[in-house]
Parts: structure tokens; C-alpha cells; sequence
């Protein structure tokens, strides 16, 4: 029997559970550190790229840089995902709204494309 041990550290296991690779992570965190408080970046993706790996993964790069991304599908079924990167503010606005049941605030702003 043939059998390789590894060690890795917690997140570095979590992140392969999800299928997450850390080259991914990284790509996902310059893209969230370029874009603007205020701004919506877009990402497009092809047909055979997993949209909703690639939302976990923004989500986790968000987490790890300790910012705080909203990343919206688009209304029609397609490969486009949009991310805003929020203020402090912003989020208390959104936490705020989502305590008290009401429809969090969607307001249209500048859109830079990725």
C-alpha cells in the first residue's frame, strides 16, 4: 500500500474542499482590492466555468482581506457577476435593512468592467 501523507493548514484544506485553488483566491483579491468603494466591477465568464465557485471564491477573498463585497447574478440566467465593494457604512445600511425584513438598498452605480 502506497500511501502520501501532507499537512496543511486548516484554511488551506477548506478552500480545496470547496475546490478553490489559492492561485484563484489571489486573482479574486486584486480584483477586489482595484476596484472603489462605490464601484461594481463586472466578471464574465465562459460556459464551462462554475459562476457559483467563482462567487464562494470572491467571497472568501472579501473575508481574508477583511472587506466587504456584495456580488449580485445577473436577473437573466447568463455568465456575468457583478461586485460592489462597500463602506463601512454601506454595510450597516444592508445589515440593517436585512434585520428588519426590508428589501436591502439597490441603487445603480458607476460599473468598471474586469
Amino acid at each position: 500500500m502506497s500511501v502520501t501523507f501532507t499537512q496543511l493548514k486548516k484554511e488551506e484544506a477548506q478552500e480545496r474542499a470547496r475546490g478553490i485553488s489559492k492561485e484563484m483566491l489571489d486573482e479574486y483579491k486584486k480584483y477586489i482590492t482595484d476596484l472603489n468603494v462605490g464601484s461594481v466591477g463586472t466578471l464574465e465568464f465562459t460556459a464551462d466555468e462554475n459562476v457559483n465557485l467563482a462567487r464562494t471564491a470572491l467571497k472568501q477573498a472579501a473575508t481574508d482581506l477583511n472587506q466587504h463585497i456584495r456580488v449580485r447574478k445577473p436577473i437573466k440566467p447568463g455568465n456575468v457577476i457583478y461586485i460592489e465593494r462597500l463602506s463601512d457604512e454601506e454595510l450597516n445600511e444592508m445589515e440593517k435593512a436585512m434585520k428588519n425584513g426590508t428589501k436591502t438598498p439597490s441603487k445603480p452605480k458607476e460599473v468598471a468592467k474586469k
